[in-house]
C-alpha cells in the first residue's frame, strides 16, 4: 500500500492527482527515479521498522518529509532536487576553518530547536540526512527519516551506516529520555564538523581528540573544550539542561572580545606541593625504613611564584622531575631548572613585555638548563668508558602574566587549565607523549591506541644525546601562546600527580572526568583562600591513591 502525502499542507492523499484539503497537484507516483530512497531495513542487525503516517512531522522550515511513503515495503521517498547534497557530501575530507563551523553550527541549532518544539528525541542519526541546496547553508534541512522516538519510550530504532544515538537510546533506558539526549547527539555532530578530515572512525578515538582539542586543532577557541564536555558527559544530568540553554553558550563562547584598554589586573597566586601518600610509602618501603624526617626529599617536582610589582609581572612556572632518571634523579633535575628560571627573572624582568621577548626569555632558560645538566651529568660517569643513558630530565609549565595578559609555554605532560564561572574550566595545553605524537602524525588510532609506552613522554628539559666520545644536550624549539585574561578568572597550573589522581578512574575510564572533577572542588572552593583550594585538590588526589608528587598552582585574577 502506497500512502501519498501531500508536500503542501502534509495531509494525506487519496488516488488522485489533486489534493483533497488544499487543491495542490500532486503528481503520485510517476517516475520513482526522480526520488530519493531510503530501505528502512537495517542491514547489519536486521532491524525493521514499521512506517507510518503519523511518524512524520510537517510544517517546519527545517525539516524535510517525504513526498510520499510505501508501508508494505517500508520505504520511504524523497523529492531529488537538483543540485540537492547531504551535509556529509558538502563538507567532504575538507578541514572547516572556524566560520563556516560557526554557520553550520547555527544552522544545526535552529533544526534542533524545532524538534524541541515538537518534543521529539532524536534515536539516530549522523551528517547525510542533513541536506542543502547548491552550497547553500541557509537551506540546510533535516529529511525526515523516522529518526524520532515519540513519548519518551524507546522503540526499535533502525540504522544505516555509521550513526549516532545517545548513551540512553543505545543503552534502552526507557523514560530517561529528554532534550539532553539531543543534546549529546548535537555535540557529536559538532565535534564531526571539527574533527572532519581526522578520518575518525571510532567513538573512543572521537571522544580522545575531542579532549585534546588543543593538539589536534589549536586554531579554535579553547572554550570548546569546556561546551563539548557539556554536550558530550556520560550523565545526562551534567550535560546542558536543552537546545536552548546550549545556544546560548555557544552564542557567548564565539563572540568576539577586544580589551579597548590594556586593563591593569591583579593576580594572587599560591604554589601548593605534596610528595603523595602513597608515593611517600613506596619510597619508604624501597628504603626499609618507616619513617625519614625530610619527606620532602622524595618530592621531585618544583614550583615558582615570582612578581615584579613595579612593572606589573608575574612569574608561574611548574618542573615534574621525570622519577625514572638513572643518571641524576628528577629532583635535581627540576632543581636546576628552577635556579636558572629565578636567575633569569631578577636579571631579565624588566625586558619581559610581549611575545618575542618572553619567548626569549624561555628559550634561553631551557637551553641553559639543558647544559647544567649535561655538565652534571659529566660528573657522575666517566664518558670515555662507557654510554649513558636515562639521563634526568624534567616537564616545564611557564607563565609570564603581562598586564592583562598571559604568555606560556608547555613542554611534557603537566597541565594548565583556566577557569571563570561563566566559561567552566577549560584546559589549555595537552600531553607531549607518544600516542599524541603519532596521531598528530597522522598514525590510525588502532594501532597507538594500546600500544606499549604510549603515555611516555616526548619533549621534556634535559636527556641528551651521546656522540663521538661526548655528551650533547637536547635542542629543540618552543612555542609561546598568549590569552587575553579577564577579572574572576581563575589559573590552574599542575602536575599530572593532580590530573592522574583527581578522579579514580582517568585512563581507565572517561577523560573528561578528570575536567569535570577539578572543576567541581574548584567551583565549591572559589570563594574561599587559595590556599584552601590548594589543599582541597591535594587531599583529594591522596584519597584517590597518591601514587606521584602532587603540585598545583593557583591563581585569582582581580581588578
Amino acid at each position: 500500500m502506497v500512502v501519498n502525502i501531500c508536500p503542501r499542507c502534509g495531509k494525506l492523499l487519496k488516488d488522485s492527482k489533486y489534493c483533497d484539503s488544499c487543491g495542490n497537484i500532486v503528481n503520485l507516483g510517476e517516475g520513482i527515479q526522480e526520488y530519493e530512497e531510503c530501505t528502512l531495513t537495517n542491514k547489519f542487525y536486521k532491524i525493521k521498522s514499521k512506517v507510518s503516517y503519523e511518524d512524520f512531522i510537517f510544517h517546519r522550515k527545517t525539516i524535510e518529509n517525504p513526498q510520499y511513503v510505501d508501508e508494505e515495503k517500508e520505504e520511504i521517498y524523497f523529492l531529488k532536487k537538483e543540485n540537492s547534497k547531504s551535509l556529509h557530501q558538502y563538507i567532504g575530507d575538507r578541514k572547516l576553518e572556524l566560520n563556516e563551523i560557526n554557520k553550520i553550527t547555527m544552522r544545526l541549532i535552529k533544526i534542533f530547536k524545532e524538534l524541541a518544539e515538537e518534543k521529539l528525541i532524536i534515536s539516530a542519526i549522523n551528517l547525510e540526512d542533513f541536506w542543502l541546496n547548491k552550497d547553500d547553508i541557509e537551506t540546510l534541512k533535516l529529511f525526515n527519516r523516522r529518526r524520532f522516538i515519540k513519548n519518551k519510550v524507546i522503540v526499535d530504532n533502525f540504522d544505516y551506516g555509521y550513526s549516532i544515538s545517545s548513551p540512553e537510546v543505545l543503552n534502552k533506558v526507557e523514560e530517561k529520555l529528554g532534550q539532553e539526549s539531543n543534546v549529546y547527539i548535537f555535540g557529536r555532530l559538532f565535534l564531526q564538523l571539527i574533527l572532519n578530515n581526522f578520518g575518525i572512525l571510532s567513538d573512543d578515538e572521537e571522544m580522545y581528540y575531542g579532549y585534546n582539542l588543543r593538539l589536534f586543532r589549536g586554531d579554535l577557541p579553547y572554550k570548546f573544550h569546556n561546551f563539548i564536555m557539556k554536550c558530550l558527559n556520560i550523565t545526562k544530568e551534567k550535560r546542558f539542561k536543552s537546545i536552548k540553554e546550549l545556544e546560548e553558550s555557544y552564542k557567548y563562547l564565539i563572540e568576539e572580545k577586544y580589551n579597548v584598554e590594556n586593563t591593569k589586573l591583579k593576580v594572587k597566586s599560591l604554589g601548593s606541593t605534596n610528595v603523595g601518600v602513597n608515593k611517600l610509602k613506596k619510597a619508604l618501603r624501597d628504603m626499609h625504613i618507616k619513617k625519614y624526617e625530610d619527606e620532602n626529599q622524595f618530592n621531585e617536582d618544583m614550583f615558582l611564584v615570582m612578581k615584579d610589582e613595579k612593572r606589573e609581572i608575574t612569574l608561574l612556572a611548574l618542573g615534574d622531575g621525570v622519577s625514572t632518571a638513572k643518571l641524576g634523579s628528577g629532583k635535581e633535575a627540576s632543581s636546576i631548572l628552577r635556579k636558572n628560571i629565578i636567575e633569569a627573572f631578577k636579571e631579565k624582568a624588566s625586558l619581559l613585555k610581549d611575545e618575542i621577548s618572553i619567548k626569549e626569555f624561555c628559550s634561553k632558560v631551557i637551553a641553559k638548563s639543558n647544559i647544567d645538566i649535561i655538565e652534571s651529568i659529566k660528573t657522575k660517569v666517566d664518558i670515555t668508558k662507557e654510554t649513558p643513558s636515562g639521563i634526568m630530565a624534567t616537564t616545564l609549565i611557564l607563565a609570564v602574566i603581562v598586564r592583562n595578559k598571559m604568555y606560556y609555554t608547555s613542554i611534557g605532560d603537566s597541565r594548565l587549565f583556566i577557569y571563570s564561572e561563566k566559561d567552566g574550566l577549560n584546559l589549555l595545553n595537552y600531553e607531549d607523549n607518544v600516542m599524541n605524537l603519532k596521531l598528530a602524525n597522522g598514525m590510525a588510532w588502532d594501532k597507538v591506541v594500546n600500544s606499549e609506552g604510549r603515555y611516555a613522554i616526548t619533549r621534556y628539559i634535559g636527556g641528551g644525546s651521546f656522540k663521538d666520545g661526548n655528551l650533547y644536550p637536547r635542542e629543540f624549539t618552543i612555542s609561546i601562546d598568549c590569552l587575553e585574561l579577564e577579572p574572576g578568572q581563575i589559573i590552574i597550573i599542575c602536575s599530572d600527580g593532580v590530573t592522574d589522581y583527581i578522579n579514580k578512574s582517568y585512563y581507565n575510564d572517561d577523560l573528561w572526568k578528570v575536567t569535570e572533577s577539578l572543576e567541581k572542588i574548584i567551583k565549591e572552593n572559589k570563594e574561599k583562600s587559595l590556599d584552601v583550594l590548594n589543599n582541597k585538590i591535594i587531599t583529594e588526589a591522596n584519597l584517590n591513591g597518591g601514587g606521584d608528587n602532587i603540585t598545583i598552582i593557583t591563581s585569582k585574577v582581580l581588578k
